[in-house]
């Protein structure tokens, strides 16, 4: 988050230089909706993982010859 911060700064400096004129702050509420965006999408992608690893049959896969 922090890197993400600097980027943030860094590309604002370079776009305000130019032609706009935008905030330059960051809400708490920017990074509790991205960490919220982020754990809920790695929930679901592993809930759906779990889901198709029970389908392998482990001792079956162990004998192909890949």
């Amino acid at each position: 988050m922090v890197l993400g911060t600097i980027l943030h700064h860094a590309v604002l400096y370079i776009i305000e230089a130019n032609v706009l004129s935008l905030s330059k702050s960051i809400e708490l509420s920017s990074y509790v909706m991205a960490c919220a965006i982020t754990m809920t999408f790695s929930v679901f992608m592993q809930i759906i993982t779990y889901f198709k690893l029970k389908k392998i049959d482990m001792i079956e896969s162990l004998k192909s010859v890949e």
